[in-house]
């Protein structure tokens, strides 16, 4: 489960903000910032790296107004800094003219203010618990020891027998007959027949397999992982088979696999270690919210209510 987020950019908030009904003035941007060369020499607090109103900043200044920003907004500043620096510089002047109008005081800012707020406290609840939750090696062992099968994996080769669309133009590939999908089939059932009476895997990948890339190599396809994004029916055949068995066809969409599995063993507990460490801190995320959803369901008991738009006013 992803979770979304109730706002990302905290500068992006006051900019959007909807203006009441009764008041939608328009704000004249300010002198924006202007960039000086970057020094050769190394940058220090005191360093000047920008220009406002003619002012000069420095990289000190910077941290400071930047202090607690986003990651989104460290990108933005190093794909293009002026307009990002310039958003920052027109979110605080705006933020300092609000403050000396006093309108965290006046209805409707004060009601927006604290809504507003609330958002930036519930993501900062939501990131605070993300990284908040621990795990003992000892429980990442025992995930391990309990789960392993979610680790396997297996050194396999494979044959490939490519059928044509029938709903493509026919054609033909280095002078040699595109296969019907049932002549494929039945080509890789041949072949399978022949493995299983003892023919050589290598030699029949590479006089018959229409993945070059594999042929070459005797039909080495690599290690297939049960993490991997691979198709459901090719792994399930895989991880179906004992080492030095082989086993398909397995259709694709295009053509039928014929598998031998050469290994089969488990990633190793320190390789994985990561993986689990963020498994289970995203179970115990998970579990703590979904905790938390139970506590705030709601139950409409006056629809009508909320059609009128009554709510909102």
């Amino acid at each position: 489960m992803r979770l979304r987020c109730l706002s990302s950019l905290a500068f992006s908030v006051c900019l959007c903000a909807q203006a009441p009904p009764s008041a939608k003035p328009a704000v004249p941007p300010p002198a924006g910032p202007t960039l000086l060369p970057v020094p050769s020499a190394p940058v220090t607090d005191t360093t000047v790296v920008a220009q406002v109103g003619g002012k000069d900043i420095t990289a000190g200044e910077i941290k400071k107004m930047l202090a607690g920003a986003p990651p989104q907004l460290n990108q933005a500043l190093a794909r293009d800094p002026k307009a990002a620096l310039e958003q920052v510089v027109l979110l605080n002047k705006l933020s300092e003219l609000a403050r000396q109008d006093k309108l965290a005081d006046q209805n409707p800012w004060k009601e927006m203010i604290a809504f507003y707020e609330k958002q930036i406290y519930a993501q900062a609840e939501l990131n605070y618990k993300t990284n908040s939750f621990t795990v003992t090696p000892e429980e990442e062992q025992k995930y391990y020891d309990a789960n392993k099968s979610k680790y396997e994996q297996a050194k396999i080769r494979v044959i490939y027998i490519s059928f044509a669309n029938p709903k493509a133009p026919a054609n033909q590939t280095d002078g040699k007959k595109q296969l019907t999908e049932a002549e494929a089939q039945a080509k890789a059932e041949d072949l399978l027949k022949q493995l299983r009476s003892g023919a050589d895997f290598a030699t029949l990948a590479k006089q018959n397999s229409d993945d070059k890339n594999s042929a070459e190599k005797g039909g080495d396809f690599g290690m297939v992982r049960e993490s991997d994004k691979v198709d459901p029916s090719l792994k399930k055949a895989v991880f179906a088979l004992k080492p030095g068995e082989v086993g398909g066809p397995v259709k694709q969409p295009n053509g039928f696999y014929v598998i031998k599995v050469d290994e089969l063993t488990s990633r190793p507990f320190n390789e994985v270690s990561p993986e689990i460490l963020s498994q289970l801190k995203q179970e115990r995320f998970q579990a703590w919210f979904k905790s938390i959803q139970e506590q705030t369901k709601v139950t409409i008991q006056n629809a009508d209510f909320f059609k009128t738009g009554a709510a909102a006013h």
